[in-house]
């Protein structure tokens, strides 16, 4: 049973604007600490749109990845998941990933152009940077 939550905002829009070791971007990333009585678990909650954004804010927020115990992914946007391969590549070890199969489907926005706006990478290559 959850005992504790704490919440800590890896990469938002206005970072910067409250703390300015902190980068800004368009995207998401939360850092779940959840203590559940017996054992804690970290659980990443997206990764924002660029790794190195993500990797800067994480070095400076001292999140070691890891330390991460799961990585859950909303939608397969690329604001929600470019950031996730710098995450892998920086590990020793691998770390699920729990996302909708649907992750990997073309995501495209039409106007004021047609632009593919997807996860900027295959399950493949996932796979191979030791998401399981």
């Amino acid at each position: 049973m959850l005992q504790d939550l704490c919440l800590t905002i890896v990469v938002e829009n206005s970072a910067s604007l409250e703390n300015d070791h902190l980068q800004a971007q368009h995207g998401l990333s939360i850092l779940l600490d959840l203590d559940l009585g017996s054992e804690n678990m970290l659980l990443l909650w997206d990764t924002g749109a660029t790794p190195e954004v993500m990797l800067h804010n994480t070095d400076a927020l001292h999140i070691d990845p890891e330390e991460i115990d799961l990585i859950c992914l909303s939608h397969g946007h690329y604001d929600h998941t470019g950031g996730l391969m710098g995450l892998l590549q920086r590990r020793m070890a691998p770390v699920p990933i729990v996302a909708h199969p649907d992750i990997f489907a073309p995501k495209l926005k039409v106007r004021p152009f047609l632009k593919y706006i997807g996860a900027p990478f295959t399950r493949d290559q996932l796979e191979a940077a030791g998401a399981i």
